[in-house]
């Protein structure tokens, strides 16, 4: 199995990926257990998630990785968006912002009546993952431990820092090009600092390119989601994309 246009193929062990009553279907990278959303009783249970090892997962139309390639997962238009488990039954939604509005600004916050969990959205990535790591497995509210962490499409899709694993790209080095001859390593560090830490910083001289090292994902993610405010410190229209993973 697994050959043909929209087919599957059967996970380890089980007979059938698709819904057809095995408790499964394709997921892109993987192959997710579920339970329908009539008759699912707890959001918060943990699937078991075998790795998907033969069929690349959907290419979807989007921002080019190195040499002219598609983007695997949800990567433009993707908002920094994260599932909170295990906040309570009495929390409610502005408990929740209040708590999470002091990593960054939020762009929606609410906690789901009746079922313990709540979803945030942040306007940047560095943000989102500030809060996953400051948040997950804490106890912020006195009680059991909450669960904080990206929130995954229903498509399955890759997401967050996913994608750069599912597409061979590195987590924080970004790729600069078309960088204009007037364009100085200071000048670089000084408009990607608006994203957080530079870690390093090197233009490559009389090639029109340069490489950039974020201290965090998020940081380097919402560099690539606002190119434009780089564009305008710099005076020049470069390209901003994630680098590709280096051959060792």
């Amino acid at each position: 199995k697994g050959k043909g246009k929209g087919k599957g193929f059967d996970a380890p062990g089980m007979k059938g990926s698709r819904d057809n009553g095995s408790g499964y279907r394709p997921l892109g990278l993987r192959y997710e257990p579920y339970t329908s959303s009539r008759t699912r009783s707890d959001p918060t249970e943990a699937a078991y998630v075998p790795r998907r090892d033969r069929e690349p997962a959907p290419m979807l139309g989007g921002k080019s990785a190195g040499k002219g390639k598609g983007i695997k997962g949800a990567f433009d238009g993707a908002v920094p968006r994260l599932f909170l488990g295990k906040v309570g039954f009495s929390r409610s939604s502005m408990e929740l912002e209040r708590l999470l509005s002091a990593f960054g600004e939020l762009t929606e916050c609410r906690v789901l009546d009746g079922k313990g969990v709540g979803y945030a959205s942040f306007r940047s990535w560095a943000a989102a993952e500030a809060a996953i790591e400051s948040l997950h497995k804490s106890s912020p509210f006195d009680g059991p431990p909450i669960t904080c962490e990206w929130a995954r499409p229903r498509s399955g899709e890759a997401y967050g820092p996913e994608v750069n694993v599912a597409n061979g790209l590195e987590m924080t080095r970004l790729f600069i090009g078309a960088v204009g001859n007037e364009v100085q390593t200071p000048a670089l560090e000084a408009a990607f600092s608006l994203f957080g830490q530079v870690q390093d910083c090197y233009v490559v001289p009389g090639k029109g390119v340069a490489y950039v090292s974020m201290d965090r994902w998020g940081g380097a993610k919402d560099a690539v989601d606002n190119k434009e405010r780089i564009q305008e410190a710099l005076g020049c229209r470069v390209k901003v994309e994630f680098a590709e993973q280096r051959r060792r």
